[in-house]
């Protein structure tokens, strides 16, 4: 399992990345993947079948790399590492 630093510097992710990195359920996880799918299938540029930009995923999400970084590293300095809080009230998922 990669941590959440891990899953930042990732350049494509797949849905159980997307499900790590926010913390959110796995049907949440599923649909930002289904939104982000659908975007790229759009742009007929795709690497790899099973997973999706990470800029893609900001795009849908509306947010920038540098707030998504600055929102997981304060709350896993607030927190003690091994509980990792959910993220999806910050991103209202």
């Amino acid at each position: 399992m990669k941590t959440r630093e891990e899953l930042l510097n990732q350049i494509y992710l797949s849905q159980t990345d997307i499900q790590q990195l926010l913390s959110i359920s796995y049907e949440k996880a599923k649909r930002l993947y289904d939104q982000c799918d659908y975007y790229e299938n759009g742009l007929n540029f795709r690497l790899f079948e099973n997973k999706i930009r990470m800029k893609t995923l900001l795009h849908t999400l509306g947010i920038s790399y540098e707030e998504l970084e600055r929102s997981i590293k304060k709350r896993l300095t607030a927190n003690d590492r091994n509980n990792q809080p959910h993220l999806e009230k910050t991103f209202k998922l």
